[in-house]
């Protein structure tokens, strides 16, 4: 029996009709340009486009057989997007997909593809970074004739990685080659020993999974004091600020004054960082703000996504589409496991 989110494919008709590119929002981080950019890759392809301040023709004026491609972000109120018109596909060119209600996954008429390999190479070396930083040479203005530092080596050190998605693979395919003691927790994965020893302490505790209902603010004190290494444990959190319990981790912190946080991700945004200074003065707690999926070619690689997406949309057929990019497909995902109400 087939399931009920996987009945898009039957409806994705291709025809010789007029498409029409609708952008809901846009981000801040965009460059000034962007939507005019976007507009003359859209146009070039021999669709319409539409900007957030530019409408769609009236319902009356769309043929059966006129498409609408909906492109959203995470401000986009997305149980409001599905009225009168001809909707096909959704493009939602953002990775996290926590702002979408179960029920409007499930009542959308099109199939909602997800812009996971956009940000998911910066996002993960901004992780990487950050775990090679405990192995960097420091600064020195005059000879030390030591020649001895505090540094101790990957291969000696313990990393548990939470999801392993876009981002979380990356990470495990880079640090495997330094450390063989990688641990995999991803219950949604399909390879079984992806889980970890409850009596598991580790040096890095990395965060690469999406949020849902399961994982809410799953990263509590009681987590931080059975998983991190007391003596100079590091979390690093660029995934989604809600996973954690933020005073839990805070008080984490305060109690251990060996460990370290590194958030890029915060539970309320903007994150006022202030009363926090002490924690970041000390280096326990390493704040930025929610920009590690930002680089500078990160406007040239989510038009080149858009195209190459819109282009497959216009020539393959429905079936061939959906096969192409099942692993980008929000309904596919079990949206009653991810999402809720």
């Amino acid at each position: 029996m087939k399931s009920k989110f996987i009945h898009h494919a039957a409806s994705m008709k291709k025809s010789p009709g007029r498409i029409f590119v609708k952008r809901a929002e846009t981000s801040p981080y965009w460059p000034e340009d962007f939507l005019t950019l976007e507009k003359a890759c859209v146009q070039q392809l021999g669709f319409q486009y539409a900007s957030p301040r530019e409408n769609l023709p009236e319902q009356n004026d769309f043929l059966p057989e006129d498409s609408v491609i909906l492109l959203t972000n995470t401000h986009t109120p997305f149980e409001k997007v599905f009225p009168q018109y001809p909707l096909r596909l959704v493009l939602h060119l953002n990775s996290g997909f926590d702002n979408f209600s179960y029920t409007s996954v499930k009542n959308s008429p099109a199939p909602i593809l997800l812009g996971n390999p956009i940000r998911a190479e910066s996002v993960a070396e901004a992780i990487i970074s950050e775990v090679f930083s405990s192995t960097r040479l420091p600064l020195e203005r005059s000879w030390n004739h030591h020649r001895k530092i505090p540094r101790e080596l990957l291969k000696n050190q313990s990393i548990l990685i939470l999801g392993h998605g876009h981002i979380g693979s990356i990470i495990h395919q880079c640090l495997s080659v330094f450390t063989p003691h990688i641990h995999i927790y991803d219950p949604y994965h399909h390879n079984q020993n992806f889980h970890y020893k409850p009596q598991s302490k580790f040096d890095y505790i990395v965060c690469a999974q999406s949020l849902n209902s399961h994982n809410l603010e799953s990263l509590t004190l009681n987590f931080f004091n059975d998983h991190l290494n007391a003596d100079h444990g590091t979390l690093i959190n660029m995934a989604r600020g809600k996973l954690i319990k933020w005073d839990d981790l805070i008080s984490f912190l305060k109690l251990n004054s060996n460990c370290k946080a590194v958030c890029d991700v915060f539970p309320t945004e903007p994150m006022d960082f202030s009363p926090y200074h002490s924690l970041i003065d000390k280096g326990q707690l390493k704040t930025s703000s929610h920009i590690a999926g930002y680089h500078n070619q990160l406007a040239k690689d989510s038009l080149d996504f858009l195209q190459t997406t819109l282009q497959d949309f216009s020539r393959l057929s429905s079936e061939d589409f959906l096969l192409k990019y099942s692993h980008l497909h929000l309904q596919k995902r079990h949206p009653k496991d991810f999402l809720h109400d």
